[in-house]
């Protein structure tokens, strides 16, 4: 029960941080307008890496069954 609540502070963190340096760095753009804008440029990416990795089935240790693992110091 306490790695649970620790990993939901640490998630909390997280997302604070990055609030506060998105509203930092472009307070004028929020994350639907910036996704709206650079849709297509993020899509055309991810397919890219999707191909030239290959397989993602055969990755797999890309998908963690125990996420907190790696948020616990």
């Amino acid at each position: 029960m306490l790695k649970n609540i620790i990993s939901l502070l640490i998630l909390i963190f997280l997302i604070t941080i990055n609030q506060w340096l998105w509203s930092r760095f472009d307070p004028k753009v929020n994350y639907l307008q910036f996704y709206l804008n650079n849709g297509s440029l993020i899509g055309i990416i991810t397919a890219i890496v999707v191909i030239s990795w290959g397989d993602l089935n055969k990755h797999v240790g890309l998908i963690s069954p125990k996420p907190h693992r790696y948020l616990m110091l």
